[in-house]
């Protein structure tokens, strides 16, 4: 399983006026920053990996055209997601896993931009997660 994580980042200070917030924005743009990650939280670096990731889902794939094939898993109001994926993994693993992920990976943009950018003992970056994303590569067998 392989997460795509999206984050928007921002200078903050102690001042919360909107005066200051555009003058943080001068002294360092908000930015959205993209990483994709194993289950482990590690940065996928290996471009033909990241070109699989990447891929958009496609409904319906001539399969003599490629290697993989792209599965939607979807279930009726009636029946639990979970259901369709609980063989793998349980509601709390899975719970687990997507929030362990998402806070090891946030701290290390967090450590990442502060080795990069000097700041202020009253500036801090404020970075939010807005969209994280699962894939889970199944290989035939």
């Amino acid at each position: 399983t392989f997460f795509k994580l999206n984050w928007i980042c921002t200078l903050e200070s102690d001042c919360h006026t909107r005066v200051s917030q555009r003058k943080n924005d001068r002294k360092l743009a908000p930015k959205t920053l993209e990483l994709w990650v194993d289950e482990l939280g590690n940065e996928v670096k290996k471009e033909a990996l990241l070109n699989i990731l990447n891929k958009p889902y496609e409904k319906s794939r001539d399969l003599t055209k490629g290697l993989y094939k792209d599965y939607n898993i979807s279930v009726g109001f009636e029946q639990d997601m979970w259901d369709a994926v609980d063989s793998f993994l349980s509601k709390d693993e899975w719970r687990d896993l997507v929030l362990g992920v998402a806070s090891s990976c946030t701290e290390k943009v967090r450590a990442e931009l502060n080795q990069q950018y000097d700041l202020s003992s009253s500036e801090e970056f404020g970075i939010n997660l807005s969209t994280m994303r699962s894939v889970t590569l199944v290989g035939k067998s």
